[in-house]
């Protein structure tokens, strides 16, 4: 996690960020530390092979 910037001139304002992945930052750093590009990526990632994993095993 990196620092919050000023809101609006960040890489982050055009991206979608799954609503799970803020359960995996820690409560006191919610909303003053911001996900980097890097974490986003690999958590789409997981989130999309465990998604695709689900829709092919019938579940």
């Amino acid at each position: 996690m990196t620092g919050a910037g000023e809101h609006g001139n960040c890489w982050c304002d055009k991206e979608i960020f799954p609503a799970e992945i803020f359960n995996l930052v820690p409560t006191e750093s919610r909303r003053k530390h911001c996900i980097c590009k890097n974490c986003l990526d690999k958590y789409k990632e997981k989130l999309s092979l465990s998604t695709s994993f689900s829709e092919q095993s019938g579940k």
